[in-house]
């Protein structure tokens, strides 16, 4: 038999069901009319914002371009003005700016020790390996004569390096000096590796080879060219 409890459930959700849906207006909300919606308008509207903000991030990417030109174009003139910087450009081919640019990104980055030691071992080792492989391809031997000197100079440079600990605490900022004398030894406006054979490892060399020191400040003997050392 079901019990009291039972019936008196059953009897009040009779009543309830009994009732209009008016009765009930938060249960039963009133029908919506349909919004319409159509996939291809929205898609576009979605395309056309899209592409609003494409170009407008291309215009503020060409004004910043253009900008960048004129500031390289006034760069230029004034850096013009040194002749160094007009002898390295002629003989790169690289535009001074960005010489200028690189290199002081370079000295930034010695000076506060953001790996500097291994940005100066690059800058002595990268372009000057580049150079010797041109120079290697090249039929003129004067190129091979100036790559040659300025390998003899470094390996000096590197026996040297062995004493860096005592030069650290001897030399201020040693990595922003030896960043400098890289470049001085080959760098074409400077070509110091030369200055630094003829003066010091030439002697040095003819003393322990010969006993004396020959009187001449040409530098290393070669030949005009590389055909008349294989003729030879």
């Amino acid at each position: 038999r079901p019990s009291l409890q039972s019936v008196v459930l059953h009897t009040h959700f009779n009543a309830l069901a009994s009732r209009e849906p008016q009765s009930f207006p938060n249960l039963f909300p009133p029908d919506q009319p349909a919004q319409p919606f159509s996939s291809d308008n929205q898609s576009n509207k979605m395309t056309q914002t899209e592409q609003t903000a494409v170009n407008r991030a291309r215009s503020q990417a060409s004004d910043a371009m253009q900008k960048l030109r004129e500031y390289e174009s006034l760069a230029d003139r004034k850096l013009s003005e040194y002749k160094a910087l007009n002898t390295l450009e002629e003989q790169t081919g690289v535009k001074k700016t960005r010489t200028s640019a690189v290199c002081a990104v370079l000295f930034f980055l010695v000076f506060f020790d953001f790996g500097a030691q291994f940005i100066v071992n690059l800058v002595g080792f990268v372009y000057p390996a580049y150079r010797s492989l041109k120079a290697l391809e090249s039929p003129s031997i004067r190129d091979d004569e100036k790559w040659l000197t300025y390998w003899v100079v470094f390996g000096f440079a590197n026996v040297i390096e062995y004493f860096r600990d005592t030069l650290t605490a001897i030399v201020p900022f040693y990595d922003l000096v030896k960043l400098s004398i890289l470049l001085w030894l080959y760098l074409p406006f400077t070509n110091g590796a030369d200055e630094v054979y003829k003066q010091a490892i030439q002697p040095a060399f003819q003393m322990l080879t010969t006993g004396r020191v020959k009187q001449s400040g040409n530098g290393p003997n070669v030949q005009s060219s590389k055909s008349a050392t294989l003729q030879d």
